[in-house]
């Protein structure tokens, strides 16, 4: 029988990338748009639900081919969910593919710099599908198709990175495994050694932080050499501790076992994540740099307002710097790690 479906355009691939894995999935999801049946005309609920399927269990659990199907879905919903709106304006699906493609490429660039977001996990898939929600009635906060792509980037950053198997997460962790040593090893003498109150006072430790990373500028600035390198890669581990000791003192814990341990699972997945191990030339040295010196600052003013004027309800606290904490502590240790590899022999700092 002959097929009279009209052909949908491929995704252009003509981007300023290297990397053909985004464009390939973006046109085996454009070949599923095609063979998609749309929702029902204003879905919500459990219509909603039943046409996506149980979103985090595919993610997760299922195969590629699922994952491709439904991304398909979550397209093609954010392209009917706008056409009934404007019905003028039926945006081609290689159209609506773009804005999928955007945050995945930004994901890409950071992968390679060692900086990208983790791995998504089931609650982080939970909390977007939840938006859903603030999308429907007759009154929503925020457009359906919006939280369709959002979706659906969690789910296409899933299938780029692939799964971790048990050995490359146990080799990964156990890469970093004498630089926490050393790290935890400091919070515990590193007082005598550092003095001025250095991982006892928590004003004195962010303070060190700062100092340590002006140090760490100033490296930066010219190509190190061999005698440099050991100075660099103490830097970043005191950074590193830094950072513990004051998040942790922030919440009251004397035992920084549990940080140490968070941080090593992002650091670990930060590794495996950016394929570090096999090219770690490109990670962005000033850009942890800068995360660190602003987490460092805001948790400094954050905890000061705190201090002053109690529990002030609409006030911004410490807690919502916990995920740029985390991600300060664990990119330290990588730098640390990607100073100890050029030590070792390994890559060379990029130009």
């Amino acid at each position: 029988m002959e097929d009279h479906r009209p052909e949908i355009p491929r995704v252009p691939t003509d981007l300023n990338t290297t990397d053909e894995a985004i464009a390939e999935l973006l046109r085996a999801v454009a070949d599923a748009m095609e063979r998609t049946a749309p929702p029902p005309p204003a879905v919500s609920g459990a219509a909603l639900e039943q046409y996506l399927g149980d979103v985090v269990d595919v993610t997760f659990s299922r195969a590629d081919t699922d994952r491709i199907a439904l991304l398909a879905r979550l397209m093609t919903l954010a392209r009917t969910w706008n056409a009934e709106r404007e019905p003028d304006r039926d945006l081609r699906p290689y159209a609506w593919l773009r804005r999928l493609e955007r945050p995945l490429r930004r994901w890409e660039r950071d992968r390679r710099l060692g900086t990208a977001s983790p791995r998504p996990r089931p609650a982080e898939l939970d909390a977007r599908l939840a938006m859903f929600g603030a999308a429907q009635g007759p009154d929503p906060v925020i457009g359906l198709d919006t939280v369709a792509i959002s979706v659906a980037e969690l789910v296409a950053v899933h299938q780029l990175a692939g799964s971790l198997s048990l050995e490359a997460g146990m080799a990964a962790r156990a890469a970093f495994g004498p630089l926490l040593d050393e790290a935890a090893t400091l919070l515990r003498s590193g007082a005598r050694e550092l003095g001025n109150g250095v991982f006892e006072r928590p004003g004195a430790t962010l303070a060190h932080v700062e100092q340590a990373t002006w140090q760490v500028e100033q490296i930066l600035q010219h190509p190190q050499g061999p005698e440099e390198l050991p100075w660099l890669r103490r830097l970043w581990i005191e950074i590193a501790a830094a950072l513990v000791f004051a998040h942790d003192a922030h919440e009251g814990r004397g035992d920084h076992d549990e940080r140490w341990r968070d941080a090593l699972d992002l650091a670990a997945e930060k590794l495996t994540v950016g394929e570090l191990d096999a090219d770690a030339s490109g990670f962005d040295e000033a850009g942890t740099l800068s995360l660190v010196r602003s987490v460092a600052l805001a948790l400094a003013a954050l905890w000061l307002d705190e201090e002053r004027y109690g529990d002030d309800r609409d006030a911004p606290g410490v807690g919502m710097l916990q995920d740029r904490l985390l991600a300060a502590e664990a990119q330290a240790l990588v730098a640390a790690w990607v100073v100890q590899r050029r030590m070792d022999g390994g890559d060379s700092p990029p130009p």
